[in-house]
C-alpha cells in the first residue's frame, strides 16, 4: 500500500536507486531540489504577462490569416512508383521500407514486452515491461506525434498483428475480407474510448501495482481482448477511429505537428499539387487527383506548430470530454506530486482509510472540475463576445484550441524523467527479461543523472509550457474570428478564454514546480 503513495514515475526512481543504479528521487526526474535564480512567484507572473501579450498581438494580427499559412510541401510518392520520377521511386521505396521495418520492430518489441511481463524477473528494474510501458510508450510516443504526426497508426503493433490475422484468413474459403459482425452506432461516438482512457488514467496515477510486470501483462491481455474483439465485432477501421482510447489520443495530439499527411498530384506534364488530407476539407476538395493524365500518391505537408486545431469545427460531445479527461488526468498527475496534496490526503485518511479509494476520487473529481470551469469560461465567452452559439456549442468548438496546452504540459511534465529514467532501455534491451543476458553489450550502463540540470530542465518548462499557451491562446483567437460579429464582440469573448489560459498556465507552472524547490 506505500507504493500509492507515490506517483509511478516515483517509484521506479526510488527503486533504481534502491537497487544502486544512479537515479532520481522525484517525480518527474529531477536530481534533486533547488533554488530557482528568481522566486517562483517571478516566473508565474512573467509566464502570465506573456500569454497576455500574446492575447493583444493576436488581437492585432487576427486578420492577416497567418495561422492558416502553411511551409511548402513535398511529397513522398509512397504509391505508384512506376509513373514517379526517378528521385520519388527512391524516396517512395525508402519510405515503405522503413514503415515495414518500423512496423516489424513494433510487432517485436511487442512480443517481447508481453513476455517479459510473464516469465521475466519480477524485479520492475529488471524487467523491459515496466521501463518500455511507461517510459517509451506513454511519454516518448505522445511526443514524436506531436511533431511527426501519427505515427501511431503507422507502429500500433495490435492493429498490425490483426491485419496479418485478416490477410491470414482471406485464404479461407466463403470469408468475406472487411467483413464485422455488428454495426458501430454513431450515438456511441469515441465515449468507449474515453471510458478506457480514464480507466488507463486510473493505472498510471491511482493503482498502486502499475510497475509490478506480472500485473502488467494482466492489463495488457485484458486490452488486447477488448481492442481486438472491437475490431472483430464493429470492424478494424472503425473500432481504432471510435473505441481505441490510444488511436483517438494519438489523432488529436498529432493535429499539434509540424508535419500533416497529403495526396500528392501529378500530371503528365510533370506540375504538381498537395493536397491535405483532414484539413480542411475544402482545400482537400479543390486539389483532388482528376482526369486521366493525373495520378495521386500519399506525401506530407509541413506548416505552422499547432495550426492543425484551427478549421476542425465542432467536435462532438464525447470528444469534447475526452479532450477534457486528457488535460485533467495530466494536470492531476503533476498535482499528486505536490505538498498541498500530501498534506489533503493525509485529512482525507482520517475519514477514508484506502490510499487508492481516495486516488480514485480525486481521479474522479478532476474532469469535472474541468469541465465545469470550461463551461462556465464558454458561457461567458458566447454571452460577451454574442456568438452565433449556445455556451454547449461552443465548448465543443473550441475545446480542440487547448491541444497544444496538451501537448507542452505532457512535454515539461516528463521531459526530464525521459532523459534520465529513459536510459534504463540501454540495459533492458540487451537483458529484456531479467536474466542475466547481454545480446547488444549494454547490460552493464548505469544510468546518468546529470544528463539534464535542475536549472535547464525548469527554464526549459517554463518557456515550453508559455508557448503552448500562447498558440492555444492564438488558435482560439482565430476561430473566434470566423464566429464573431465585429471586432468590438471578438475582444470581449476572448476575454473569459484570456483569463481561462492565463489562470492555467500560472497552475500548471506552480504544479510544476513545486517538487523540485526548495
Amino acid at each position: 500500500m506505500a507504493a500509492a503513495l507515490l506517483s509511478r514515475p516515483a517509484v521506479i526512481g526510488i527503486a533504481l536507486a534502491c537497487s544502486g543504479v544512479p537515479s532520481v528521487a522525484f517525480a518527474h526526474g529531477y536530481a534533486a531540489p533547488f533554488s530557482p535564480p528568481l522566486p517562483l512567484a517571478w516566473y508565474l507572473a512573467a509566464a502570465g504577462t506573456a500569454v497576455l501579450v500574446s492575447f493583444v498581438v493576436s488581437h492585432a494580427v487576427s486578420r492577416s490569416g497567418i495561422a492558416d499559412a502553411i511551409l511548402p510541401s513535398y511529397g513522398l510518392g509512397l504509391g505508384h512508383f512506376e509513373t514517379q520520377s526517378l528521385r520519388h521511386r527512391v524516396v517512395g521505396y525508402a519510405s515503405y521500407a522503413t514503415a515495414r521495418g518500423a512496423q516489424f520492430t513494433s510487432v517485436v518489441l511487442f512480443l517481447c514486452v508481453v513476455g517479459a511481463a510473464f516469465v521475466g524477473n519480477s524485479n520492475p528494474i529488471h524487467n523491459l515491461a515496466p521501463t518500455f510501458i511507461w517510459v517509451i510508450f506513454w511519454i516518448g510516443v505522445p511526443i514524436i506525434s506531436a511533431v511527426f504526426g501519427d505515427i501511431w497508426s503507422v507502429v500500433n503493433p495490435w492493429k498490425i498483428l490483426y491485419q496479418i490475422a485478416e490477410f491470414a484468413t482471406e485464404r479461407i474459403p466463403g470469408h468475406r475480407p472487411e467483413s464485422w459482425v455488428a454495426a458501430y452506432r454513431p450515438s456511441w461516438d469515441v465515449w468507449p474510448a474515453v471510458l478506457l482512457f480514464f480507466c488507463f488514467a486510473w493505472v498510471e496515477n491511482v493503482y498502486p501495482d502499475s510497475i509490478v510486470p506480472f500485473h502488467l501483462g494482466v492489463i495488457i491481455v485484458v486490452y488486447s481482448a477488448i481492442t481486438w474483439g472491437g475490431m472483430f465485432i464493429f470492424g478494424r477501421e472503425t473500432w481504432l477511429r471510435y473505441g481505441d482510447p490510444f488511436s483517438v489520443f494519438f489523432s488529436l495530439i498529432a493535429r499539434c505537428s509540424i508535419v500533416q499527411p497529403s495526396r500528392r498530384c501529378s500530371s503528365t506534364s510533370g506540375s504538381e499539387s498537395a493536397s491535405p488530407v483532414g484539413y480542411p476539407r475544402e482545400s482537400r476538395a479543390r486539389n483532388t487527383c482528376v482526369g486521366k493524365t493525373r495520378s495521386e500518391s500519399p506525401g506530407i505537408r509541413f506548416r505552422m506548430p499547432g495550426s492543425g486545431v484551427i478549421g476542425q469545427g465542432e467536435s462532438s460531445a464525447a470528444l469534447m470530454i475526452f479532450v477534457l479527461l486528457v488535460l485533467s488526468t495530466m494536470t492531476l498527475d503533476g498535482f499528486l506530486a505536490t505538498t498541498i496534496w500530501t498534506d489533503i490526503r493525509m485529512q482525507l485518511s482520517q475519514v477514508v482509510s484506502s490510499i487508492t479509494l481516495i486516488g480514485s476520487l480525486a481521479l474522479l473529481a478532476a474532469p469535472i472540475m474541468f469541465y465545469l470551469a470550461f463551461q462556465a469560461c464558454m458561457a461567458l465567452s458566447a454571452s460577451a463576445g454574442h456568438l452565433d452559439l449556445t455556451s454547449v456549442f461552443a465548448a465543443r468548438v473550441f475545446v480542440i484550441t487547448l491541444l497544444p496546452i496538451a501537448v507542452v504540459y505532457h512535454i515539461a511534465h516528463f521531459h526530464s524523467f525521459l532523459l534520465i529514467q529513459g536510459q534504463a532501455i540501454v540495459p533492458l534491451i540487451s537483458d529484456p527479461f531479467g536474466w542475466g543476458w547481454d545480446l547488444f553489450g549494454t547490460a552493464s550502463y548505469r544510468l546518468n543523472p546529470t544528463v539534464v540540470s535542475p536549472h535547464a530542465s525548469w527554464l526549459f518548462t517554463v518557456a515550453v509550457i508559455v508557448a503552448g499557451h500562447v498558440v492555444a491562446v492564438y488558435a482560439a483567437h482565430a476561430v473566434a474570428r470566423r464566429r464573431a460579429t465585429s471586432g468590438t464582440s471578438l475582444f470581449r469573448g476572448q476575454l473569459p478564454v484570456l483569463l481561462l489560459m492565463t489562470g492555467y498556465t500560472v497552475l500548471s507552472l506552480w504544479i510544476m514546480g513545486q517538487p523540485m524547490m526548495k
